[in-house]
């Protein structure tokens, strides 16, 4: 049995409460990433999350951008608990080494281990976001990683999406109605024109289907979603850690419409006939871009 399929009988469903992040991504709901996956490849879709050839590659080093996200959910003095910067074991190429590393662990269950500079960051990336004003106000009147899981009547799986930030009673900045606030890493946000640097890994990574994926979610599970906003925060994990906060305007959120429709049309009809295209067959030319001709020609 495909697993996507077998979602719906699967709970918890509706708003989840205290969800651990394993958890929501181990469920076989459809997500915004796992649609990204599709949209990237449907062939690579069916071997990821059908039949599990390709499975996620597993590291016990926490990302910045999830460290980011547990020390804004957990609160300074829970996150120093739970993550804790690495003793110095010596090189771990060393058996004897990496045995005095698994003996610390052993001895301090429920801890994970984290570099120094990797705690640096996130904590610089923290205070940036809390130094905005309006950010603060959103993050300050909120509840942080919850899980949204919906059983759509006119699809044959559940649907997913995990809010780094929501409320649903809104703040003095949003005028008291519900919003989302989702914080994403980034290498370079005040290096250029910033809102340029946003747009463009607001294309490259697909960030323009993820608030009407996540607020059509939130409106399944119940909630009004026609009423919410959708915010993004990015936040360089580089110095200076400059932040800043978008949303999407009306033409973002049609081309996420029309995306999403695509994509999820494209998945069912490969769940029906079990047909998972790849790359065109055939011969194909290759030429160089306009910019890059008249630079050529100058």
């Amino acid at each position: 049995m495909i697993p996507l399929l077998q979602s719906k009988e699967i709970g918890p469903f509706g708003r989840v409460v205290g969800e651990d992040n394993n958890a929501y991504h181990a469920h076989p709901a459809l997500s915004k990433s796992k649609l990204d996956d599709f949209i990237e490849s449907p062939q690579f879709f069916r071997g990821r999350h059908i039949t599990r050839e390709y499975p996620r590659e597993e590291t016990k080093a926490l990302e910045v951008g999830d460290m980011l996200h547990k020390l804004m959910e957990l609160g300074v003095e829970e996150f120093d608990r739970r993550y804790v910067v690495s003793p110095d074991f010596g090189p771990l190429q060393s058996s004897t080494n990496r045995a005095k590393r698994d003996k610390w662990l052993a001895d301090h269950p429920g801890v994970s281990l984290i570099k120094q500079d990797d705690r640096t960051v996130v904590f610089e990336m923290r205070e940036s976001l809390l130094r905005h004003p309006e950010i603060r106000q959103l993050i300050e009147n909120a509840e942080c990683e919850i899980t949204w899981r919906a059983k759509p009547e006119n699809l044959p799986f559940a649907v997913q999406c995990r809010t780094d930030v929501h409320s649903a009673d809104g703040c003095a900045f949003t005028q008291r109605k519900p919003y989302v606030l989702d914080f994403k890493s980034i290498k370079n946000l005040s290096h250029g024109d910033f809102r340029y640097l946003w747009n463009r890994a607001y294309w490259d990574y697909r960030y323009f289907i993820q608030d009407v994926f996540y607020l059509s979610v939130i409106g399944l599970c119940g909630a009004p979603a026609d009423d919410y906003t959708f915010y993004f925060a990015p936040v360089e994990k580089e110095p200076p850690y400059a932040c800043a906060l978008f949303t999407s305007d009306e033409i973002g959120m049609g081309a996420g419409r029309l995306l999403i429709r695509r994509a999820i049309d494209g998945l069912l009809r490969s769940l029906e006939h079990d047909e998972w295209p790849t790359l065109p067959t055939g011969l194909h030319t290759c030429t160089v871009s306009p910019r890059l001709l008249e630079t050529i020609i100058k």
